[in-house]
């Protein structure tokens, strides 16, 4: 009698870095591979995983010209779960991606049952943009299989699509007024903010500052957040020194006002967002760039250095037999917050986790979404002074011509104060946070949803 063979789940796996190195791979020694349902190395799933994080295959160009930098450890990370996700699919499926066509199987039968939550954990369907991506790295991987010839030609319906005005990334001109895309693409909802009042942030956060422990460290690290938009990786990635050992060095914007209206400017590089040049101390080195920190916050900081953060690492240096070991864990512990249960640096998730896992968050929650309230709360204050006149307008009729002032004023605060701050701002999002100042102000709904409509179909070309 023939026992079957046990079978498992797809799985991503990164194998020990120092011995792929010692083998002679230290090209790929950090790149995830895939493992298939019975648990063997799949050479060509893993192959194509790095041809796209050294940037040896793009799906625009076929692999004909090479990606000058590779690409961020986070987004090899995202493409090789969706791939795994799609190879499982085919497995259990009885689809090959040798043979796979595009409508009668990614779209037909992949992207309709993660539509209807056949092909999802929870049985529901799963969010547009998941499905999207997950077709799309499907669909990059039988095309990259066709171009190394390991397979037929693997067709993709496209349409061509127009760009609506001034609908490049905010803040630069559109290289085109038109783009191909491919056909099939779920729509993708649009996005409409809606926040937890300020007094339930108050208490939310008040709960994380009250956490046994650990409290006085996550709940800097959530405020933080909340008053200077940083992101996780960024926050988590923040050294010793990033703000100066000494506020007499602080590069302050203006020191001529009330010391809670003065901003210190610094530079954030570790866990930034864009190319990746590398790591440091497990960080993502990223392109340096500014951001400004409110002084309270800035003293908050510099408190938590001198008081809490000393304690910490005072636990972390015992856990070192020798002096050497102990010398080592000193130099070696970089990152301004430490875990005081771990004596080690947070991460992205344990940091998420603690944010989201307070008792009273509120629904939806999150550290992304606290960034999104810091941009909604700046643009607020600056149409506040605007908020009468525009009323009164509204009163008399003149519904368009508000539309258009807000619209105008929406967009220099966006460009001059927030994009500098998020240190990304896509045209989309900044249609995202117009429409929260037209929800908030109640007017203008209708003529503006149409002119959201007309920049509904610009999507992003990678896909």
């Amino acid at each position: 009698m023939k026992v079957a063979e046990r079978r498992y789940s797809y799985q991503v796996y990164y194998p020990n870095e120092d011995s792929l190195v010692r083998a002679g791979f230290a090209r790929v020694a950090h790149l995830p591979c895939i493992l298939d349902s019975r648990l063997r190395y799949h050479r060509l799933a893993s192959r194509f995983i790095q041809d796209r994080a050294l940037g040896l295959w793009e799906p625009v160009d076929h692999g004909r010209v090479l990606r000058a930098r590779p690409l961020a450890d986070q987004s090899v990370r995202g493409i090789a779960f969706a791939l795994a996700n799609c190879l499982e699919w085919g497995e259990i499926r009885e689809v090959s991606f040798l043979t796979a066509e595009y409508v009668q199987d990614l779209l037909g039968r992949y992207q309709h049952e993660m539509l209807k939550g056949s092909w999802s954990a929870t049985g529901k369907g799963l969010e547009a943009s998941t499905i999207n991506f997950r077709v799309g790295i499907g669909t990059q991987y039988c095309t990259w299989l066709a171009d190394k010839k390991l397979r037929g030609p693997f067709v993709i319906p496209t349409e061509i699509r127009k760009l609506p005005p001034n609908g490049g990334r905010f803040g630069t001109p559109p290289k085109r007024d038109q783009y191909e895309t491919r056909q099939g693409k779920v729509q993708v909802k649009k996005t409409r903010l809606a926040f937890p009042s300020e007094q339930d942030i108050g208490r939310w956060l008040h709960s994380v500052y009250s956490k046994p422990e650990i409290g006085s460290t996550v709940g800097l690290m959530a405020e933080t957040v909340l008053d200077t938009a940083l992101r996780e990786a960024e926050i988590c990635g923040l050294r010793v020194d990033t703000l100066p050992w000494e506020p007499s060095e602080w590069r302050v914007a203006s020191r001529d006002v009330p010391l809670e209206q003065q901003m210190v400017l610094l530079d954030v590089r570790f866990g930034a967002k864009g190319p990746q040049y590398g790591k440091d101390h497990g960080d993502k080195i990223g392109p340096e760039k500014p951001f400004r920190i409110p002084m309270p916050l800035a003293l908050k900081l510099h408190e938590y250095r001198e008081k809490v953060r000393p304690k910490v690492l005072a636990k972390a240096i015992k856990k070192g037999r020798t002096l050497f070991a102990q010398q080592q864990i000193r130099d070696e512990t970089v990152q301004l917050f430490l875990n005081p249960k771990t004596c080690s640096k947070y991460t992205t998730s344990q940091f998420y986790d603690e944010w989201r896992r307070t008792p009273g968050c509120p629904k939806g929650w999150s550290p992304h979404k606290g960034r999104h309230w810091w941009a909604c709360q700046t643009l607020w204050k600056r149409m506040e002074q605007q908020r009468e006149a525009w009323l009164a307008a509204v009163g008399r009729g003149l519904e368009n011509t508000v539309r258009q002032s807000v619209h105008a004023s929406v967009m220099s605060v966006i460009q001059i104060e927030i994009k500098s701050q998020l240190r990304h701002v896509s045209w989309e999002t900044s249609m995202i946070y117009l429409q929260w100042v037209f929800d908030r102000l109640g007017v203008a709904h209708n003529v503006h949803d149409k002119y959201l409509q007309s920049i509904a179909d610009h999507e992003d070309e990678s896909d």
